[in-house]
């Protein structure tokens, strides 16, 4: 795999990771080529960023919604999360309702929602989630299966533990991750170092966006 992060340090004012999306500010500020560059190269810089910084990020990778079996008639939605780096797969499950709310043209109160849909307490974890990740509230609280892939692009941060063989993400852990651009910077700084290379080429490299992989 490429190194391409020093080489990206050279041709940007600006790189770091904020409420978990990487921000990028070329210096020739051409944000539109940038843009389309850093998406078709997301998943290489992502995981430079974290194994430079050496944190463990996580990103969303899908979902499903059952009942408890512990608790029978406890409806629940696990969230399915693979770390950047190592691409091992692990889950958070959250308290939700899989029935109907009220009677409507589509069914009756009390009846299971279609496959999917599930409707999370106003005040509960699963919404707490989705706040801290900077991202609106749907106009419809049971409308939240529309959404979901938009935690994609976000790198979260959280606490993990086994629980019955199975990797899980601790509630109240999990959020948006954060890295600043001095924290990149003197990652990649400490790494050209021990590689016997000359740090001080991230400063003085023109001002030419990176175009190509």
């Amino acid at each position: 795999m490429a190194n391409l992060l020093p080489k990206l340090l050279q041709r940007s004012d600006y790189l770091a990771v904020e409420n978990g999306i990487i921000i990028l500010h070329p210096k020739n500020g051409d944000t539109i080529t940038s843009s389309k560059w850093l998406k078709e190269n997301f998943d290489q810089i992502a995981t430079e960023i974290l194994t430079l910084t050496r944190k463990q990020g996580y990103r969303f990778h899908r979902y499903s919604t059952g009942f408890y079996e512990a608790a029978k008639g406890s409806g629940g939605i696990t969230l399915n999360f693979i770390n950047q780096v190592t691409g091992t797969d692990s889950r958070i499950s959250y308290n939700v309702d899989l029935r109907r709310a009220r009677s409507t043209k589509a069914g009756k109160k009390g009846e299971l929602l279609p496959k999917g849909r599930f409707i999370p307490p106003k005040g509960g974890s699963f919404v707490k989630l989705w706040r801290s990740s900077g991202l609106p509230i749907p106009k419809r609280i049971s409308a939240f299966h529309d959404c979901m892939g938009k935690l994609k692009p976000i790198i979260f941060e959280g606490e993990t533990t086994i629980k019955n063989g199975q990797l899980m993400l601790e509630k109240g852990t999990l959020k948006p991750m954060n890295i600043s651009f001095d924290e990149i910077l003197n990652s990649v700084l400490n790494e050209s170092t021990a590689s016997d290379k000359n740090p001080t080429r991230i400063r003085q490299e023109p001002d030419n966006y990176l175009t190509t992989t």
